[in-house]
């Protein structure tokens, strides 16, 4: 899968992490469950996105690619 690449401001709640099936996608209606998570942190800058609880039924092996949540710092104040 790829993990969609996620933004948000400094100081704002973390948005759901979201991704694309590659490949052949998932057949036989299974379905996936759980969810990504994101490295720890809270400083703007870059975190990578990984597996987390998402779990595939069957045989699927789940890996992450490329994906990174980004938080960008405060906007500056407008001047007066």
């Amino acid at each position: 899968m790829t993990a969609d690449e996620i933004r948000k401001i400094f100081g704002t709640p973390d948005p759901a992490l979201t991704f694309k099936v590659g490949g052949q996608g998932l057949g036989n209606n299974d379905t996936l469950t759980g969810s990504l998570t994101r490295a720890e942190g809270e400083s703007p800058g870059a975190y990578p996105i990984e597996v987390g609880s998402l779990l595939a039924i069957r045989i699927y092996q789940i890996s992450v690619v490329g994906g990174q949540f980004l938080i960008q710092p405060l906007p500056p104040e407008p001047s007066l």
